[in-house]
């Protein structure tokens, strides 16, 4: 295991380490940013992600065997790091140390969630494709949908970021929008998302018809990976922090900065598109 420092300092930014086939990049205390071809590669992301990464969120098991779970790290140290068992670190989360030797012996502690949580395919593509910045996070199928999600995994509503495929059948041929806006307002379809798109009157897309243009499920849908619709997002989506959207499945979401969002080629920012609720 090679140790990288940054040139300017001579900081410790991580380790790499080659494994059959593969090379490691390590953080400091052990945990794997990701794995990669060469060498090369392996110390570029030890650069990139070594330091920056200690403010994300972490998968981590204690065996093998146990299923993966979501963490941030509390304390890191060169060997050693203490997690908060959850998506926050909150009075009352508890927490785990966990060393090198911990994770030599079969723990894990990992940054690339794509391991464990499957995204859709074309959302995939996509992130990938644009270079979309975010954290994948795994959900229970059955707390997808925004209130459920928010209330079981710890986000606030002005946390949500929803995308909603809009439809006006009253035209030939039927025109579709998609529309991403904050879950504390109300999408403005008859009004704003109408004006957009020179129609009377729109209606929101069911079940069928969203799985029929997107792909994606309901409890899932994502901007990402919609080439061929326009895709409105609501200015007040672009002054948070960072917003939770759809993986395009009922079992995975992204986190993100919403800016990552202006990455897509069809993506207009709106004022006024939703109403608060």
């Amino acid at each position: 295991m090679d140790p990288i420092r940054r040139a300017d300092d001579d900081e410790l930014l991580g380790y790499v380490n080659e494994v059959t086939g593969a090379w490691q990049a390590l953080t400091v205390f052990g945990g794997t940013l990701g794995e990669r071809t060469d060498r090369a590669s392996a110390e570029q992301l030890v650069h990139e992600r070594g330091m920056s990464s200690l403010a994300d969120h972490w998968y981590y098991r204690a065996t093998p065997t146990d299923g993966w779970q979501v963490v941030v790290l509390v304390e890191a140290h060169p060997g050693r790091v203490r997690i908060a068992l959850d998506y926050y670190s909150m009075p009352g989360v508890p927490t785990v140390d966990v060393t090198a030797a911990d994770l030599a012996a079969g723990a894990g502690l990992t940054l690339e969630a794509q391991a464990m949580v499957t995204l859709d395919e074309r959302v995939e593509r996509a992130v990938n494709e644009h270079e979309i910045i975010c954290d994948v996070l795994a959900c229970d199928p059955e707390l997808a949908d925004t209130a459920a999600f928010c209330e079981h995994y710890g986000f606030s509503l002005d946390q949500s970021a929803n995308t909603i495929l809009v439809a006006s059948k009253k035209v030939d041929p039927p025109r579709y929008a998609v529309c991403v806006v904050l879950g504390t307002t109300r999408l403005d379809v008859n009004k704003k998302v109408s004006e957009l798109l020179g129609v009377k009157r729109l209606s929101f897309a069911d079940a069928d018809v969203t799985q029929e243009l997107t792909g994606m499920m309901i409890g899932g849908v994502t901007a990402f990976g919609i080439d061929d619709l326009p895709i409105y997002v609501d200015a007040a989506v672009l002054r948070q922090s960072q917003v939770v959207m759809g993986g395009g499945n009922r079992s995975s979401k992204l986190l993100l900065a919403p800016a990552e969002l202006l990455k897509l080629p069809n993506v207009e920012v709106i004022e006024d598109l939703a109403i608060p609720r």
